[in-house]
C-alpha cells in the first residue's frame, strides 16, 4: 500500500513541476511526460523513489531544455526567412527601377521630343493672413515635334 502511494505521488510530482514550464499550453503536457519517463525507468530500475524523482525532475529539465532550443531554432528560422523577402523585395525593386530608365532612355532616343521651359507668373497677393510677393515660376514641358 506504501509502495503504491509513494508510485502515485512520484507520478504526480512532474506534473506539479511542469506546471511552470511556461506559456505555451502544449509545453508543461510534453515536459511531463519526459519527466514521468525518465522517473519511472529509474524507478524500475532502481526501487529507490527519491532517485525515481530526481531523474522525473531531470526528465522535466531536459525536455523543457529541448523545447526552448527548437522554439530558439523556429526564431532564428523565421527572422532569416524574413531578411530574405526584405533583399527579395529590395532586388526586385531594383530591377524594376532599372527597367524603365531603360524604356525611358529607348523612348526618348526613338521619340522626337523636346523640352520647352514656359514662365508663369504668379501676382502679388495675400491669403490667410499671409503677403506674397509677385514671382515667376518656370515650368519645364516636353513637347513632341
Amino acid at each position: 500500500m506504501k509502495a503504491n502511494k509513494l508510485r502515485s505521488l512520484f507520478l504526480l510530482s512532474p506534473l506539479l513541476l511542469a506546471g511552470c514550464a511556461g506559456v505555451d499550453p502544449e509545453r508543461p503536457a510534453f515536459d511531463a511526460v519526459g519527466g514521468v519517463g525518465a522517473g519511472g525507468i529509474a524507478y524500475e530500475a532502481t526501487k529507490n523513489p527519491l532517485i525515481a524523482a530526481g531523474a522525473g525532475a531531470g526528465g522535466v529539465l531536459v525536455s523543457d531544455v529541448a523545447q526552448q532550443m527548437i522554439a530558439n531554432g523556429d526564431a532564428k528560422q523565421q527572422a532569416q526567412a524574413y531578411a530574405k523577402g526584405q533583399s527579395d523585395a529590395t532586388k526586385e525593386l531594383y530591377w524594376s527601377h532599372q527597367r524603365m530608365k531603360a524604356a525611358l532612355a529607348a523612348n526618348a532616343t526613338t521619340d522626337q521630343t523636346q523640352t520647352v521651359v514656359y514662365p508663369i507668373n504668379i501676382p502679388a497677393g495675400q491669403q490667410n493672413g499671409v503677403n506674397y510677393e509677385a514671382q515667376t515660376v518656370y515650368l519645364p514641358v516636353q513637347e513632341q515635334k
